[in-house]
């Protein structure tokens, strides 16, 4: 099984071209961001801080959903794990969130922020070659590519209804 973190054997191992990538993201910045992965010079495309800053809203906002879902669930394990803790110990309000900003940040964000754009091209890549129609690839593309706006509103909702229930639950 090849390993799908590594950079491409040689440049014209399946490389899409500029317009096809900018077909996908719908946004310059990503093609320039994975240059050296798509060149084999680099197994690194930056840090993404919209990845560190917004985590499961931007893995949706990229229609990337099973990882959004793995984020978010990894994000209420560990609210769930550290309130248990909390009550356990008897730490009271602030107790409470400095242990899961510092988990959070190191388990998920810190991650997602140094991975985020090569996990985006990897996905950009098995979605880009998924499309057999060569006649309308483009259109294809920027269908299975670009954004998702309403889902992360609904996200945001839900995250801030599940926000309130933790402070509502740990306040008793």
């Amino acid at each position: 099984m090849k390993d799908i973190y590594s950079a491409p054997d040689s440049v014209t191992e399946d490389a899409p071209t500029d317009p096809v990538l900018l077909a996908f993201t719908g946004t310059s910045e990503y093609p320039q961001k994975w240059r050296g992965l798509i060149e084999g010079r680099s197994r690194f495309a930056g840090f993404n801080w919209a990845a560190f800053f917004f985590t499961t809203l931007w893995l949706a906002y990229r229609k990337m959903y099973v990882w959004a879902l793995a984020a978010f669930l990894a994000g209420i394990a560990l609210e769930v794990g550290l309130a248990i803790l909390v009550m356990q110990l008897g730490l009271t309000g602030a107790g409470f969130q400095l242990p899961y900003l510092v988990a959070h940040l190191l388990c998920v964000r810190l991650p997602l922020g140094l991975g985020g754009n090569v996990l985006y091209y990897h996905r950009a890549i098995a979605r880009i070659q998924s499309v057999t129609d060569a006649e309308s690839q483009l259109e294809v593309i920027r269908a299975r590519g670009g954004t998702n706006g309403v889902l992360v509103v609904v996200l945001v909702l839900a995250l801030v209804s599940l926000n309130l229930l933790s402070v509502m639950l740990l306040a008793g």
